[in-house]
């Protein structure tokens, strides 16, 4: 008879914070990185349930050899290192934290100009900057991000990732989901070694304090023209690689994060008079335009994209009412000279 403790999926829970790598213990690499967050980042995500699972399966250099003499294979033709690899973890979390989206924006660019709790805000500049991340980098510039899968406690069954990179991000709100609040996707990638471990790591003070709604939205313009909104996203990619390898464990030697900074989104509007002009006067006149969309309390949710280039019209005619989704691609403008996008957010209430 099995005897085994048996679990529950919402047992389980998420805390990510961003290491400081200006710590010996939470350089990129170091697996004590858990120990040594920047202060105040360390949140418990309420992450959608039930909570996703590490992706094991891309840490190990599986191949399956063909050799003559045999139609089946024998355990000497499977060959599966644990070694080389890397680890992923893909999540959806309505927000509901505000420091916990201020630690998105800064892991998936973390140069940005001001710093996502600016009340300037986030800005993606029209030149990302390229940072280092070698094994055991240091530095004032935070990269990376521990992501703790925690089950009940007392038991030895959390999966604790360090040195995470976000490989991308997408933002959004839709009138249908969630009553329009803002929600967040993305996935983190590791070329460390996953630990299952009982990890005593707490989060730091997590209080529901953004209760930012599509309908709280007052400014929305696209272009010169007032549009009505049913939803948008915007999606961000600065992937990481890993590099080479060494230790016992062929751990990556830290990664580069050097190549194409993609950013693209799509909103969907209501496809009045307006709209419908846009088809011809944007889209097939390959024009960039603005795109604003602001809170009531602008200093509260703001986002202005100011060069986006349309890539498409796309046209549904629903008994509910017809609207068009346009996806684009963000821009820095003229012989990129415009900022990408900036993005201000603060606290309910403040």
């Amino acid at each position: 008879m099995a005897t085994g403790t048996t679990y529950g999926g919402r047992e389980f829970s998420v805390l990510i914070g961003i290491q400081d790598q200006s710590n010996a213990a939470a350089k990129i690499g170091v697996d004590t990185a858990d120990t040594q967050c920047v202060t105040s980042t360390k949140i418990l995500y309420r992450v959608d349930n039930p909570v996703n699972a590490l992706a094991w399966d891309g840490g190990y250099m599986r191949n399956e050899v063909e050799r003559g003499g045999s139609r089946i294979f024998r355990n000497e033709d499977i060959i599966n290192p644990y070694k080389g690899g890397v680890w992923t973890w893909d999540f959806t979390w309505t927000v509901d934290n505000i420091q916990g989206f201020w630690n998105l924006l800064n892991l998936i660019y973390p140069s940005n100009t001001n710093g996502a709790d600016h009340g300037s805000g986030w800005v993606l500049d029209a030149t990302p900057t390229v940072n280092s991340m070698k094994n055991l980098e240091a530095g004032a510039v935070d990269c990376c991000a521990v992501v703790i899968i925690k089950g009940r406690a007392g038991d030895a069954y959390d999966h604790y990732m360090h040195s995470c990179v976000l490989q991308n991000l997408t933002i959004g709100q839709d009138v249908g989901t969630n009553g329009g609040a803002l929600t967040c996707s993305g996935q983190f990638m590791t070329g460390y070694r996953p630990t299952i471990e009982d990890n005593g790591i707490a989060a730091d003070a997590t209080v529901s304090n953004t209760e930012q709604s599509l309908f709280d939205m007052t400014t929305h313009t696209l272009g010169t023209d007032d549009v009505s909104v049913k939803g948008w996203n915007l999606t961000f990619e600065n992937p990481a690689s890993r590099v080479g390898f060494q230790g016992t464990n062929a751990e990556a030697d830290g990664y580069v994060r050097a190549g194409r900074f993609g950013a693209s989104g799509s909103i969907t509007l209501k496809a009045d008079n307006l709209v419908q002009d846009m088809l011809s006067d944007h889209w097939q006149a390959n024009t960039t335009q603005a795109l604003s969309l602001i809170h009531s309390t602008a200093a509260k949710f703001s986002i202005a994209c100011p060069n986006i280039n349309m890539s498409g019209f796309n046209v549904d005619r629903g008994d509910e009412g017809m609207y068009a989704e346009i996806p684009f691609t963000l821009t820095s403008g003229d012989n990129g000279g415009t900022a990408v996008c900036t993005i201000i957010s603060a606290a309910t209430g403040s």
